[in-house]
């Protein structure tokens, strides 16, 4: 008699008489199935009530268990074990594939040589580890090693508690850190490192973008190949390097070598502590100095240059085309056009404050919107948020439409804000992003 007709003789309904012919040797003389009201065993042993074990050497030893494939090892109550030699230990465990391994209770394996060692565990894939309680491995040769840890992708690895690593070879080797993209690392505690090769070495670091690389404590790196290698130094651009204690530098290919040092626009460079280089091509080499516009170069310490020998300079009222013969009264103002002729103004130009007063309006209105300018608090189960304010600043008077949006579950929102000033008239806005882990 086949096995088919051996399971449907005791009572078996006809899928587990199918699944025992399945898992059954080719011989008929091999293996009995045999099927009770309290479990069915096919060439194993089901030793539990409501238990089922097929295949050559199958254990089913606790109630509710289900072990199916050659030696296949069900031994927690209501716990599955699929594929030769899988094992499936802990309450309510599942272990599916080839030499999968569910350890202990609410553990799940699956994948050839798949293992959840800790409880609540769960690995996806080949090969694929999770060894500490509640920790997460989906993919080949993936390892999730400590308590909360998550590592996706080919041969991540997530080695220290709440790590994430997200990505072929992406690596969090520190606490709370983050690395998402292939080959990313995040090596220190609270780190981040998002993009392709991307590596965030100090403790807060982040680094965002290709091959970008934030290597002191608190640094920030966004942009390809961007490079903060000081503490609190930003590096925002293609390839911008910032070197040096809170130094920043913003633009393709700017510098910012020096403790406190900024560097604004591409190629822009400050070489010394404090100095300020802005514009394309802006050069400030010495302690203090600042060098302004396309090209600028300051020559000394404490020098402030602005723009290149072929600037121009204009200012407002010189008109005069010739210096004047004579002087009335005691100059208090002398200056000169591109061709050396003395620019004059009438005395009473002089005391006209109202062009000063009009613009110190106009600042007090700013400060006005930005009082009113305010971004509303989200609240946990909303998405998009959206205030009016008012505001009120040295005699000027504001309104400000403010709003917040979440763009990416709890780690990702949109702000944004317009303004308008009741006095002058001005108009003001913003906008941002702010992330959140």
């Amino acid at each position: 008699m086949t096995r088919h007709r051996q399971a449907k003789a005791t009572g078996a309904a006809v899928p587990l008489a199918v699944l025992a012919w399945l898992v059954a040797p080719a011989s008929a003389a091999d293996i009995a199935c045999q099927l009770t009201a309290a479990a069915l065993q096919c060439g194993g042993t089901a030793a539990g009530t409501q238990s089922t074990a097929v295949g050559d050497g199958s254990q089913a030893t606790e109630p509710n268990t289900t072990a199916v494939g050659q030696q296949a090892t069900g031994f927690g109550a209501n716990s599955s074990a699929f594929g030769q030699l899988a094992v499936a230990n802990g309450v309510s465990s599942t272990a599916i594939g080839q030499n999968a391994n569910a350890n202990l209770d609410y553990t799940t394996a699956i994948g050839a040589d798949a293992a959840a060692q800790g409880e609540d565990a769960s690995a996806f894939g080949q090969g694929a580890k999770a060894n500490a309680a509640g920790a997460t491995a989906v993919g080949q040769d993936a390892i999730a090693s400590k308590t909360q840890s998550t590592a996706v992708g080919r041969s991540a690895r997530a080695s220290e508690v709440a790590s994430t690593a997200i990505g072929e070879d992406a690596i969090a080797s520190a606490a709370n850190s983050t690395a998402l993209g292939q080959g990313s690392r995040a090596n220190s505690t609270a780190s981040t490192a998002l993009g392709q090769k991307a590596i965030a070495n100090g403790v807060n670091a982040t680094a965002v973008g290709q091959n970008a690389t934030a290597n002191a404590d608190g640094s920030t790196a966004l942009g390809m190949t961007a490079a903060a290698n000081a503490v609190n130094s930003t590096a925002v651009g293609y390839n911008a390097t910032a070197n040096g204690v809170g130094a920043t530098a913003v633009g393709q290919g700017s510098i910012a070598a020096a403790a406190g040092s900024t560097a604004l626009g591409q190629s822009a460079n400050a070489s010394a502590a404090h100095a300020t280089a802005i514009g394309d091509g802006a050069n400030a080499s010495f302690a203090n100095s600042a060098a302004i516009g396309t090209g600028a170069t300051a020559t000394r310490a404490d020098q402030m240059a602005f723009g290149t020998g072929s600037s121009t300079y204009t200012f407002e009222g010189i008109t005069s085309s010739a210096s004047r013969a004579a002087q009335s009264g005691p100059v208090q103002i002398v200056t000169t056009d591109a061709n050396g002729n003395l620019a004059s103004a009438d005395v009473s130009d002089l005391f006209d404050v109202r062009p000063i007063m009009k613009q110190i309006d106009e600042v007090n209105e700013g400060v006005a919107m930005a009082m009113a300018m305010g971004t509303p608090t989200l609240p946990d189960s909303k998405n998009v948020a959206v205030s009016a304010q008012w505001g009120t600043f040295g005699s000027e008077n504001a309104v400000a439409i403010s709003g917040i949006a979440r763009l990416m579950d709890d780690s990702l929102f949109l702000t944004g804000g317009i303004g308008f000033g009741l006095n002058q008239g001005s108009i003001g806005g913003k906008a941002g992003v702010m992330l959140a882990w």
